[in-house]
């Protein structure tokens, strides 16, 4: 299986530290590109196991679903070692860090991620802490947590300015300044 771009041969895998990633553009070649994989992994003496993995395929710009228990139609599943690989809408996945998920779109993660901001700065708020500690609990374990996600997804600059808002206000009332002290 190779597929070509532009005169340039694009490889069907993808590998970083024990993670893969198989691409391929139609549902037949992932088959065999699975099975010639399989055949590699267990020359190699490792073992690859369907449960971890996960499918995503996409026909005429619509995600294919399947549902492992299912009994209907296994040819329009992917299998690994004859046991058939959970699908992405069925269960998301976690791919060097970044949420995968069957919509394509990063909106339930921003969500999630925003969720967290607004959880994490009501947790300080309520604490017994003084301003400065809480001030500093934001600055040494709120913002950690939150820069991985603003790294990884795509999140509007709109979006971040608005959580820039209300960290702001947060911080003001326990620096104990006036609203009206700019950033």
């Amino acid at each position: 299986v190779e597929y070509i771009k532009d005169g340039t041969a694009i490889p069907p895998l993808k590998l970083f530290m024990d993670d893969s990633c198989l691409t391929t553009a139609k549902m037949e070649d992932m088959q065999t590109l699975l099975d010639v994989y399989q055949e590699f992994v267990v020359w190699s003496r490792f073992r690859l196991k369907s449960s971890k993995s996960r499918a995503l395929v996409y026909q005429k710009g619509v995600t294919v679903e399947w549902v492992v228990e299912s009994s209907e139609d296994s040819q329009a599943r992917l299998q690994l070692s004859g046991e058939v690989i959970p699908n992405v809408s069925e269960k998301p996945i976690k791919f060097l860090g970044r949420w995968i998920r069957a919509e394509g779109k990063d909106k339930a993660i921003i969500e999630k991620t925003h969720e967290d901001l607004l959880a994490y700065l009501s947790r300080l708020d309520c604490s017994y802490l003084t301003g400065l500690q809480k001030c500093w609990g934001y600055q040494y374990m709120v913002l950690p947590k939150m820069k991985w996600p603003l790294a990884i997804y795509d999140i509007p600059i709109s979006t971040v300015s608005s959580w820039e808002q209300t960290t702001n206000s947060h911080l003001r009332k326990w620096l104990g300044v006036g609203h009206t002290l700019s950033s």
